[in-house]
Formats: structure tokens, sequence, C-alpha cells
């Protein structure tokens, strides 16, 4: 029992401090502009591999786009980019990297 709950209280660490790095993605309307700015900052110092600095200023241009929608949920973003041809996908690219990267993140945290 005492593995057990270590091991569930490992994963509640790992799923908060992955929470506190994406949650800017779904919180964006309540952020202040610079707050925006520095956890988008925040994701791309965290996957410099990944991420170009101009997601900064794309995240920000990208959540004007979603004012007037009412699901802001990662997946229905994710789908907005790949609607219309892709049109939006070639002008947001690091914003569809982040998206990715969130949405298959569950995925690593299986194990044998």
């Amino acid at each position: 029992m005492d593995c057990l709950v270590a091991e569930l209280r490992k994963r509640m660490g790992a799923y908060s401090a992955v929470h506190k790095l994406f949650a800017f993605l779904m919180e964006f309307e309540s952020l202040t502009p610079e707050d925006l700015r520095k956890h988008a900052a925040h994701l791309v110092d965290s996957y410099p591999e990944d991420l170009e600095p101009a997601f900064v200023d794309e995240f920000v241009q990208f959540t004007d786009t979603l004012v007037s929608d009412n699901n802001k949920t990662v997946s229905h973003m994710s789908e907005l980019l790949k609607k219309d041809e892709g049109i939006m996908l070639s002008t947001f690219p690091n914003v569809a990297i982040a998206l990715r990267i969130y949405l298959t993140l569950p995925i690593n945290n299986c194990e044998v």
C-alpha cells in the first residue's frame, strides 16, 4: 500500500509540473498580456529544441482568433489549426507544435 501511495504522489507531482507549464494554453483569457508572454516564453525555454522564440508572438496572435470561439480546449485549438487546408497551421506553426506536445504528454507516462 505504501508503494502505491508513493507512486501516486510521484505522478501527482509530475502532473502538477506539467499543468503549471501548460495551463496558460487554456487560461489565456484570465492572464494579462505580460503574464501570457511570460508563460509562453517559459514554455519555449522548457522546449528549446522544439519551439522557436516566435512562439510567444504567435500564441498572442492566435488567442486573438479565439476570442469569439466558445470552445477553448486544447484539442479544439489543434483542430482549428488543421481546418481551411492548413492556412492557420502555416501561420502558427509553433502554436501547433506546442499543442501537439501537450496533447501527447499522457502517452509518455505509461510504464511496463
